[in-house]
C-alpha cells in the first residue's frame, strides 16, 4: 500500500498531525488485514514521511521518530512499514541516507517491521549518482553503513527527465532518462538484493505493454 501524499509526520501543526497519524494506522491495519485473511506476507505499507517545513533537519527527524514510535506501538501484526526516499525538494526529509539515519536511530526496537522503500529517480535527483555499476555499488555501501541493507525491503525502479542532483524527478521507464539502463542492470544483479522486490510504478497503456516493460527489468535477471 501507498499512503496518501497529505501525510506529514514532521508537521508543526496539531490537527495536521493527528490527521497524518490516522491516515497512517489506517494503512497499517489495513496491510495487516491481508495477513489475517492468509495471503503471504508481509504486507508493507510505504509512506513520503513530509517536510520540516523550516524547523531544520535534527528537529523534523525527531518528530517523525516520535510519530512512527506511536503509530508502531500499535500495529497489527504482519505490517510493516517502509520510508520512501525523497529528492529533496524545499525541506522534504529522507532525501539522504544520514536522515535516515537520524530517524531510525531511537527505533531500533521496531527494526523487524520499519525499513525502507529506495526509488531511484529519486536517489538520483538526491544526488546518487547511479548511473553506472560502480555507482549504484557505492550508493548501496553508504547505505548500508549508515542505514542497514537489512531495512531496504522494496525498489521503485524508474528513470527520469532531470539531471543529477536536480531535486527534482519526472518519472520514466528504465533507460528512458537521465540515468539510463546500467543502473538496473546492476541493482538487478547485486548479490545483496536477491530478494528485494522491484515495482515499476509507470503503466504502460496496454496489457501488451506492460509485459514488455517489465521484461527490460526481467531480462536483467542473473541466470536470464
Amino acid at each position: 500500500l501507498h499512503t496518501p501524499y497529505l501525510i506529514n509526520l514532521a508537521t508543526s501543526k496539531p490537527d495536521f498531525y493527528e490527521k497524518s497519524l490516522i491516515l497512517l494506522r489506517d494503512a497499517l491495519f489495513k496491510a495487516g488485514s491481508y495477513t489475517a485473511l492468509g495471503v503471504p506476507g508481509p504486507s508493507y505499507v510505504v509512506t513520503h514521511i513530509g517536510s520540516h517545513q523550516g524547523v531544520g533537519v535534527e528537529e523534523g527527524c525527531r518528530r517523525v521518530s516520535e510519530a512512527i514510535a506511536a503509530v508502531l506501538a500499535d500495529a497489527p501484526e504482519g505490517a510493516s512499514f517502509l520510508i520512501e526516499n525523497n529528492p529533496g525538494s524545499g525541506t522534504e526529509l529522507a532525501h539522504t541516507f544520514e536522515e535516515y539515519a537520524l530517524i531510525f536511530a531511537p527505533l531500533e526496537r521496531y527494526r523487524s517491521v520499519l525499513g525502507v522503500t529506495l526509488d531511484t529517480a529519486h536517489l538520483w535527483g538526491a544526488g546518487y549518482d547511479i548511473s553506472t555499476a560502480a555507482g549504484v555499488n557505492d550508493t548501496l555501501a553508504q547505505f548500508d553503513r549508515l542505514v542497514g541493507l537489512d531495512r531496504l525491503k522494496l525498489i521503485h525502479a524508474k528513470d527520469t527527465v532531470y539531471g543529477l542532483g536536480s531535486r527534482n524527478d519526472e518519472h520514466l521507464h528504465p533507460g528512458q532518462g537521465k540515468i539510463g539502463l546500467e543502473c538496473f542492470r546492476a541493482l538487478m544483479r547485486h548479490p545483496a538484493l536477491g530478494n528485494i522486490s522491484f515495482v515499476q510504478e509507470l503503466p504502460g497503456l496496454t496489457a501488451e505493454e506492460n509485459r514488455g516493460l517489465i521484461s527490460v527489468l526481467r531480462d536483467m535477471a542473473p541466470g536470464q
